[in-house]
């Protein structure tokens, strides 16, 4: 398993330098164990620190990425009643630095937190796919014919290496049906 990880890591960072990946500042508390920390990335040479912050609301919770300045610059959405992402932001200009993955891994950890075993992606958007599959997320069976499709990808169990490529070409555009994706969570003790 940590070889794949290695692996995954070793790809993706060939993308985005490993200077420029968001990580988490020194002294920040954990966010699973606190439900905020602090991260950071450079900018033009220049550190900048992003906090994360859970917010809880009647039938759904909020994580946000704030800058020094306080504006929100990434943000996601999960409903509580199936655990389902409703939306996902990172603003234009603070896209490649993994804040799109920093905010599906922390969802992740809050609803372990809250007590659920499973979290789904709904998405009509096609970065959003190919981040979720990035992360190992599966597709739901009904949305991987759909991807198929879509995609006009032939094998009938393609990997998500395989739908990632043909993604990447397509970015930012969005699918006519949504995509759903989902990934069980182990609880940490």
């Amino acid at each position: 398993m940590r070889t794949a990880i290695r692996k995954n890591r070793e790809r993706f960072y060939k993308i985005i330098p490993v200077i420029n990946k968001v990580i988490r500042a020194i002294n920040s508390p954990s966010f699973r164990s606190h439900g905020r920390s602090r991260y950071s990335i450079i900018i033009n040479g220049k550190k900048e620190f992003l906090d994360a912050e859970v917010h809880d609301f009647p039938g759904k919770f909020n994580i946000t990425l704030t800058g020094s300045n306080q504006d929100i610059v990434g943000n996601v959405v999960v409903a509580k009643s199936n655990w389902s992402n409703l939306d996902r932001q990172v603003k234009p200009e603070f896209r490649g630095y993994n804040l799109g993955k920093l905010l599906f891994r922390l969802a992740e950890q809050e609803v372990s937190r809250q007590g659920a075993n499973k979290i789904i992606i709904e998405t009509y958007k096609s970065d959003v796919a190919a981040v979720a599959l990035s992360l190992g997320y599966s597709l739901q069976p009904e949305s991987l014919q759909e991807l198929r499709d879509l995609l006009d990808i032939r094998e009938e169990h393609p990997g998500n290496q395989e739908i990632i490529k043909k993604l990447q070409p397509e970015k930012d555009i969005f699918f006519p049906l949504q995509i759903k994706f989902f990934r069980e969570i182990r609880k940490k003790s």
